[in-house]
């Protein structure tokens, strides 16, 4: 029974050896011919004046019946509209029409402003204030055509990279470059909107110096 159970063992020893041999060789395939891979993040941000920018608001109005409630909500929506065509462009996103906890009945449309006069924001949110818009939200700045912001973003990413390697002492060319996320944020800044456009890139060096000594060092016998 012993040699049996010595042969067995022998057998899972030898399986598990080449499975530990198999990953090795597969970790070995990863790496690039000529030297070992350097791979840094870079990170950097590009800012621009925001040349619109976007609120949401809504009108609501009761009544004895769902239908008068109705009809006040759209004489009020027709007056916001005649105000706001003098800065941008209003948007029905959406309505409803429900009874009231009072009795009566509530209808109440959801609407979206978009205007390119930025510097204006809080006059135009006054002059809605006035034609009866019961609710306001905050103001939300953009750039209309932001991709060349974000392509500056990348570029900006990229050379971050290359600075962050050179540090660490690569050599050798960029071999692959990763974009891992390029998002707007906004802002107000002493009454003007700004965007901040953030770019982070993953980027992977050839080579990095002394990778054969420091290997070497790693494998050499221990005294």
């Amino acid at each position: 029974m012993k040699p049996k159970k010595l042969f067995i063992a022998a057998a899972i020893l030898g399986m598990l050896a080449c499975i530990g041999a198999g990953s090795v060789c597969a970790a070995a395939q990863t790496q690039p011919i000529g030297g070992a891979c350097l791979s840094v993040t870079g990170t950097a941000s590009v800012e621009a004046a925001a040349d619109a920018c976007i609120f949401s608001g809504s009108v609501e109005a009761v009544g004895n019946d769902m239908r008068a409630a109705e009809e006040t909500c759209a004489a009020m929506l027709q007056s916001v509209k005649d105000i706001f065509a003098a800065y941008g462009s209003l948007r029905e996103e959406s309505s409803s029409a429900y009874p009231s906890c009072n009795g009566g009945y509530t209808a109440t449309k959801y609407l979206s402003f978009t205007t390119d006069m930025v510097d204006k924001a809080a006059e135009i949110r006054a002059a809605l204030a006035k034609t009866g818009v019961t609710c306001l939200d905050g103001v939300r700045y953009v750039c209309r055509e932001d991709g060349g912001h974000k392509l500056a973003a990348l570029a900006k990413a990229i050379e971050n990279a290359r600075e962050k390697a050179k540090a660490l002492g690569a050599e050798g060319e960029l071999v692959r470059v990763e974009e891992q996320c390029c998002y707007p944020c906004a802002r107000a800044e002493n009454g003007e909107g700004k965007v901040t456009y953030t770019a982070t890139v993953r980027a992977v060096f050839a080579k990095r110096p002394h990778a054969e000594a420091g290997q070497k060092a790693e494998t050499a016998p221990q005294g």
